[in-house]
């Protein structure tokens, strides 16, 4: 093969694999942009969490663990099994965690209700403003 043709060649492989590389770059990304399937009462609950918190909804299905996010997410996914009939498989792919994260956080969100008069006061109020939304007050709600 002349040098020509193999220069050719190489930079030809070099720019399908550029373009690969970008292509799945490009998915990935959009993958972490595009809100992840739920069901509109656990949408509902994730917007009047993040409004209450004053952060982006899609912050709820972050990486990220500080505070008051960590909060805002763990109150979120116990507001959606307190009230949704959904699955803790449908709650948490609506947050972008495995099942049984979703099972502790739960639990631990239980314990605190208990334990912690402030928490307490925190999920009630969010658990009111949770009700008066809609999609909530309307379909997939657990019996009380």
């Amino acid at each position: 093969m002349s040098d020509t043709l193999t220069v050719a060649l190489e930079r030809y492989r070099r720019a399908v694999l550029e373009l690969q590389e970008a292509e799945a770059a490009l998915r990935t990304l959009t993958a972490k942009l595009m809100p992840p399937p739920a069901s509109p009462g656990v949408r509902a609950i994730q917007e009047v969490v993040a409004e209450y918190f004053r952060l982006p909804v899609a912050a709820l299905w972050a990486k990220e663990r500080h505070e008051p996010l960590a909060t805002a997410r763990v109150l979120a996914m116990a507001l959606c099994h307190n009230l949704l009939d959904e699955t803790s498989g449908a709650i948490s792919g609506a947050f972008r965690r495995c099942d049984s994260l979703v099972r502790h956080t739960v639990i631990a969100a239980s314990d605190r209700y208990w334990t912690e008069a402030t928490y307490r006061g925190l999920f009630d109020d969010l658990r009111r403003r949770c009700l008066a939304a809609p999609a909530v007050a309307g379909l997939n709600r657990k019996a009380s």
